[in-house]
């Protein structure tokens, strides 16, 4: 039974080698995966500022093509008021103000993106940092699974030893019981000698008389 009990510890403890290795298995993805997601989280929230910054300077473009306009509209008038004379100028003036209009429909093109990618980055955000939490909480569970198989194999072994120790004095009281059992047959056998020859010196009890 001890030495079936021992070979039954000894598997055990194979088993829990084999999952503490898959748990810092576990545990070494569960982290690597918990740096990318916040490298990407800061990609991202990088991102996030380069659109508030896009932002802003399409502000200073937007209001710099409102003012050519206004100037290239204040242009056109004093062109037509100048008459033949002014006719080139007000042709640079109608220039000016169809450059001017191509600019303010690119920077609305430019803002409806940069509202789309504020709105892409914002769901980013929440998803990368749902995932952090999800990476960190695995990883937290892979640290304790493996500190828990760690206990267990230090129980098992100390079982395992315990056993060889009582297999050890179970085989040393075998051993002696069967030298002490050898010693009782070999009395007994002196006894029933001994016996044997008190017998033959006893008297006859006429001759007692």
């Amino acid at each position: 039974v001890v030495e079936q009990t021992l070979r039954t510890m000894e598997s055990l403890l194979d088993a829990t080698t084999q999952i503490a290795e898959s748990s810092q298995t576990v545990l070494d993805n569960a982290e690597r995966t918990h740096e990318n997601i916040e490298l990407i989280a800061e990609r991202v929230s990088l991102l996030a500022s380069h659109t508030q910054r896009i932002t802003e300077v399409l502000e200073v473009i937007k209001d710099i093509a409102n003012k050519t306009d206004l100037l290239a509209l204040n242009a056109s008038l004093e062109g037509t008021r100048a008459g033949e004379a002014g006719r080139g100028f007000s042709q640079v003036a109608v220039r000016m103000q169809r450059l001017t209009e191509n600019v303010m429909g690119a920077v609305r093109d430019i803002k409806s993106l940069t509202v789309d990618i504020r709105e892409a980055t914002g769901s980013s955000v929440l998803a990368t940092e749902e995932a952090s939490k999800r990476a960190s909480s695995s990883a937290e569970s892979a640290r304790l699974i493996r500190y828990t198989i760690q206990q267990q194999q230090s129980g098992t072994q100390q079982v395992t030893q315990s056993m060889d120790e009582i297999s050890e004095v179970i085989q040393r009281t075998v051993s002696s019981s069967s030298q002490l059992a050898a010693t009782a047959s070999q009395l007994t056998e002196l006894s029933e000698r001994l016996q044997s020859q008190v017998e033959e010196f006893q008297l006859p009890s006429s001759a007692a008389r």
